[in-house]
């Protein structure tokens, strides 16, 4: 994939899993879009089995920030059994306002 198409923030709307809506309305955090595609280093996937609920997770390292993400890539599991291979390139998606939480939280939406 050529490097003109990745994004180059500072950082991942910060440095948590999750964005605080309230961050967002007193500009604490700029959201000038909710995808990025990045360039990442350390790439690991896992899953978590908690109460017969599988959660799948990217471990990573963008721009020295140590990122633990949730993953909805559907071949995540072909990629986590090793059965296929990555090149470190991330989607990563804002979602919108979870009730549950309260928060935005950040989304592994394709590996690459």
């Amino acid at each position: 994939m050529p490097s003109n198409f990745l994004d180059s923030p500072l950082d991942l709307w910060g440095t948590k899993d999750w964005v605080d809506p309230n961050a967002i309305t007193q500009k604490q955090i700029a959201i000038n879009q909710s995808l990025y595609l990045v360039k990442v280093k350390n790439l690991q996937t896992k899953v978590i089995d908690e109460n017969q609920n599988k959660r799948r997770r990217v471990v990573f390292d963008y721009n020295g920030i140590l990122y633990d993400l949730a993953c909805t890539d559907p071949n995540f599991d072909t990629i986590n059994n090793g059965q296929k291979a990555h090149n470190n390139i991330l989607c990563i998606s804002l979602g919108e306002l979870f009730d549950a939480t309260g928060c935005h939280h950040k989304i592994v939406a394709g590996i690459f």
